[in-house]
């Protein structure tokens, strides 16, 4: 069940659920992970990691990825999964 989206969104609230999934989920160590750590090249996280990430990502904040962004390679980072999700729950609220 998607959490409810709350036009108050805040980066800081999405890179705490972001970290705590990669923590809890993928096992990764991001307690000293900067926000803006490419992900892939720092050998973070895997494609794998990366598919259970989206889901985990749009069924939290009930979002959706087109597979064109996906591709782009724009969700590298913690910082750019933030923005991205913080845009996208924008997009659905009001």
């Amino acid at each position: 069940r998607a959490s409810t989206i709350i036009a108050g969104l805040q980066m800081d609230d999405v890179g705490k659920k972001v970290r705590a999934f990669l923590a809890e989920e993928l096992l990764v160590d991001v307690q000293n992970v900067p926000d803006h750590e490419h992900l892939f090249a720092s050998g973070l996280i895997d494609s794998f990691g990366f598919v259970q990430m989206i889901a985990y990502l749009e069924g939290e904040f009930g979002v959706q990825f087109a597979a064109e962004e996906l591709l782009a390679g724009r969700l590298i980072s913690i910082a750019a999964i933030c923005d991205a999700v913080i845009e996208r729950a924008g997009n659905r609220v009001g």
